[in-house]
């Protein structure tokens, strides 16, 4: 608004106007709206539920990938100012503390945390945020639950939230002279500056833990010396200033420590484009589940670089070793994150964990550092039937698309005559492309009992061609060979 006529000074905005609009867009839910034109409702009705199906066909891992939230904890809670222990401590410790009932419960409620799970938001976590109304709405809210990323996200926003109340608290004794310094940067990020310090100290409940924490609710209430001299509409105003910054600093701070996207790293992915539009959908196809990684560059390695007041990368890492311990953080936990992530999908597959090769660990930092949602396709079965990597970066739905195309087109073929057999693609493609058959817990009962068993069933000593394959490409043998249990041709041993 200040520079709206000064088309030099428009010129400096990082992004642009664009950038600006498409996040102006995100904040007021315009980039939700439809059009009225038949068409587009038609398209934007068929592709966010292609979508939705494509998220409850292929995230059914997706909580063993969420994993590295506890790094990004830990890492987040560095730049809060806890020491690299604590912080740690703190990251393995916010999902038991999230999951507690009682008062607990309720205080994280009215800090605003777990607002994922009142709003059924989850999928937002990993997809370009669409907005699905209805029955599908409910399947996905229930998929979230079952494959257990509604709980996980909730009880670590509750409890890192908790834990940043609690650190207010503690430090609600001291003048904003004598805070720490990492706790005064992070206020000051919000607007907190001494006035309203001396106003948010007051908003302090203790509970029936014996601990004190800092309530944005409880700002109403406080009267006393900051106040002095200041008429009843100021002081209204001041109290409704710092409760808002409060509120601001809990919430975003629960989404940098378990990594959310914002209005920002939304408009990035969608640009202010439409749904029903051609550019609307096609940004939308291509950002499904890209939404982690975008979120990683932005709120988690972005953080690092400049949120320590350096206005240059090298001016940071020219700070030292104890300047960027929580970049070190973020870079080393989230391999081994990744790295652990990884096996214990292997084993999941029934497969012995991946050799300890260069390869395996650049696939663990990609794994571990952002790309794991979108790892599980990169590194994953996709590729190995047919699906080429440009399918595959695309996104799930064109990969899915281009693998129903090409099978239709080679069908046309059958039946013109050819001999060609399309039974495993065609079965392949109907395994990855059914909601909730993808459910970790779920996914190796069913492929023991149902997928194997057809695919033996129609090829016979498919089994042990694939279980070769496998050992001569990854050098990699099964823990439970699925040719142990199925039979050459089908049925059970």
């Amino acid at each position: 608004q200040k520079y709206r006529d000064d088309p030099t000074k428009l010129k400096g905005f990082r992004g642009g106007l664009e950038g600006l609009q498409a996040q102006m867009d995100e904040l007021t839910g315009d980039v939700n709206a439809v059009s009225d034109h038949p068409a587009a409702r038609t398209a934007a009705t068929v592709g966010r539920t292609f979508r939705a199906v494509q998220t409850m066909a292929k995230l059914g891992g997706a909580w063993i990938s969420s994993l590295s939230d506890v790094a990004f904890m830990a890492t987040n809670r560095i730049y809060q100012g806890r020491s690299m222990m604590d912080a740690w401590g703190d990251a393995l410790s916010a999902p038991v503390a999230g999951f507690s009932g009682g008062q607990k419960r309720e205080y994280a409620d009215l800090l605003g945390a777990g607002l994922e799970g009142q709003l059924g938001d989850f999928m937002s976590r990993f997809n370009a945020s669409d907005s699905v109304p209805g029955r599908t709405s409910k399947m996905m809210g229930m998929f979230f639950k079952l494959n257990l990323m509604g709980p996980w996200t909730d009880a670590n926003k509750r409890g890192v939230t908790m834990m940043i109340s609690r650190d207010l608290a503690i430090q609600s004794g001291a003048a904003f002279d004598a805070l720490p310094p990492d706790m005064a940067r992070m206020l000051r990020l919000y607007g907190i500056d001494a006035r309203q310090w001396e106003v948010a100290r007051l908003a302090v409940r203790q509970a029936d833990d014996g601990r004190s924490y800092m309530m944005p609710g409880d700002v109403a209430d406080v009267r006393g010396a900051p106040f002095s001299g200041l008429t009843q509409g100021q002081q209204d105003k001041l109290r409704d200033t710092v409760r808002d910054n409060l509120f601001a600093l809990m919430s975003s701070e629960a989404d940098f420590s378990v990594p959310s996207p914002g209005a920002r790293e939304r408009a990035i992915l969608r640009r202010g484009y439409r749904p029903g539009t051609t550019a609307g959908e096609a940004i939308r196809y291509v950002g499904q589940f890209k939404s982690f990684g975008v979120v990683g560059l932005t709120k988690v390695l972005g953080r690092q670089m400049y949120g320590h007041g350096a206005k240059t990368k090298r001016e940071q890492m020219m700070r030292g070793l104890g300047a960027n311990m929580g970049l070190v953080n973020a870079i080393v936990a989230t391999t081994a994150m990744g790295y652990a992530i990884m096996q214990a999908k292997e084993m999941i597959k029934g497969r012995e964990p991946r050799p300890a090769t260069p390869e395996t660990f650049i696939a663990a930092m990609m794994q571990g550092g952002g790309l794991g949602i979108y790892g599980d396709f990169l590194f994953g079965e996709a590729n190995r039937y047919g699906g080429g990597t440009l399918e595959t970066l695309a996104g799930p739905a064109i990969g899915t698309a281009s693998d129903l195309i090409d099978l239709l087109q080679r069908a046309r073929g059958v039946v013109a005559g050819g001999d060609e057999d399309l039974r495993g693609d065609a079965l392949r493609l109907a395994k990855s492309n059914i909601p909730f058959a993808n459910l970790f817990y779920v996914k190796g009962a069913m492929d023991y009992l149902v997928w194997y068993q057809l695919q033996e069933a129609m090829n016979p000593g498919y089994l042990r061609r694939m279980e070769r394959r496998i050992d001569r490409d990854n050098k990699q043998k099964h823990w439970m060979p699925p040719s142990s249990i199925v039979a050459t041709g089908g049925g059970f041993r």
